[in-house]
C-alpha cells in the first residue's frame, strides 16, 4: 500500500513533467532515452496501478488512512491519461469503482451478475464483430474511431476472419504473432485472441475461469474485501479487453499479484478471523 501510494504521486508528477524524472534517470546513468519512448514506458507504470488500486484502496481504508491512497493512485492514473494518452488504465479505474460500488448495493447477487456479463463478453466475442460486420456498420465505426482504436478494429476485424476459419481448437498458442501485418503480435483483445488460438474449447475454460474469479467476491455482507476483489477484477478484464496479449509475462503475474493481496484482504478481515479455516467461504 505505501509503495504504490508513493508511486501514485511519482506518476502524478511524472504526467505532469513529461516523465522528466524517469528521463533524468536515464540519462544519469548513461542511456539517455527518446521523451516518446520515456513517456510509453513511464505510462505502462498507470496499467499496475489501475489493477491494484481496489485492493491498496481498501488496505488504506483499513488501516485509517481514509482516502488518501486512493486519492494519490487516482491522481497518477488521471495524470498518466492527460501527459502520455494512456486512455486504458482510466477505464479499468471507472470499471473497478463501478464493480465496487455495486457490490456494495448488492454484495451477493452483483458479483454472480458480473461474473454472467464477463462470461457471455468472453464467449460472444467474434460473435458481435460478426454481427456489426453482417449489419455494415463495422466499417463506419471503424473510421469514425481515433487512430488507436481504429488500428484494433482492423486487428479484430482480421481475427474474427481467422476465428471463422478454425473456430473449434483455434490455429494454436501464440499464433496470432505469425499473423503480420494484418495482426501486429496480438488482436489487443482477451477475448479474440483466446478464440483465434486455442478456439472455443480455450474460450469456454476461460470464460468459466472469470465467471468463478467474480463469484468469488460475492457473500452475503458487503466489505472491503469483496469491494476490492470485484473492482480488482473489473480492472483487469476490462484492460484485458482492450489491451495486452493474454500469455504476456509481466500481465499475468499483475494478475497473480491482485489475487494474491485481493485474498490476503480476505483472510486478514475481521470477519474471517472468526470464521473456522474449513469454511468453504475461506478455502
Amino acid at each position: 500500500m505505501i509503495g504504490l501510494t508513493a508511486y501514485g504521486v511519482l506518476l502524478t508528477i511524472e504526467g505532469l513533467s513529461g516523465a522528466a524524472i524517469y528521463q533524468w534517470i536515464r540519462a544519469a546513468t548513461g542511456e539517455p532515452i527518446r521523451p516518446d519512448l520515456a513517456a510509453r514506458n513511464v505510462a505502462r507504470g498507470a496499467f499496475v496501478l489501475s489493477v491494484l488500486a481496489a485492493p491498496v484502496a481498501a488496505a488504506g481504508w483499513r488501516l485509517g488512512l481514509g482516502f488518501g491512497p486512493a486519492l494519490a493512485m487516482a491522481a497518477g492514473i488521471i495524470a498518466a491519461e492527460l501527459g502520455f494518452d494512456s486512455d486504458a488504465p482510466v477505464l479499468a479505474l471507472l470499471s473497478a469503482s463501478a464493480a465496487a460500488g455495486v457490490f456494495a448495493l448488492a454484495p451477493r447477487l452483483a458479483p454472480r451478475l458480473m461474473g454472467l456479463a464477463a462470461l457471455v463478453v468472453v464467449l460472444a466475442a467474434p460473435g458481435v464483430i460478426w454481427g456489426l460486420q453482417a449489419a455494415g456498420l463495422y466499417d463506419g465505426l471503424m473510421q469514425a474511431a481515433p487512430l488507436s482504436w481504429a488500428e484494433r478494429m482492423g486487428y479484430w476485424s482480421h481475427a474474427a476472419a481467422r476465428i471463422a476459419a478454425h473456430p473449434l481448437i483455434g490455429w494454436g498458442l501464440d499464433a496470432s504473432r505469425t499473423m503480420s501485418p494484418d495482426i501486429i503480435l496480438h488482436p489487443h483483445n482477451g477475448p479474440l485472441q483466446l478464440w483465434l488460438e486455442l478456439g472455443v474449447v480455450g474460450a469456454a475454460l476461460a470464460a468459466a475461469l472469470w465467471a468463478m474469479l467474480f463469484r468469488k467476491a460475492s457473500r452475503d455482507k458487503a466489505d472491503l474485501s469483496g469491494a476490492a476483489m470485484a473492482g480488482a477484477a473489473a480492472a483487469y478484464f476490462s484492460i484485458a479487453a482492450v489491451g495486452f496479449g493474454v500469455w504476456q509475462d509481466w500481465w499475468l503475474a499483475l494478475g497473480v499479484a491482485a489475487c494474491v493481496l485481493c485474498t490476503a484482504l480476505d483472510r486478514l478481515s475481521p470477519s474471517a478471523s472468526a470464521t473456522p479455516r474449513s469454511s468453504p467461504d475461506t478455502d
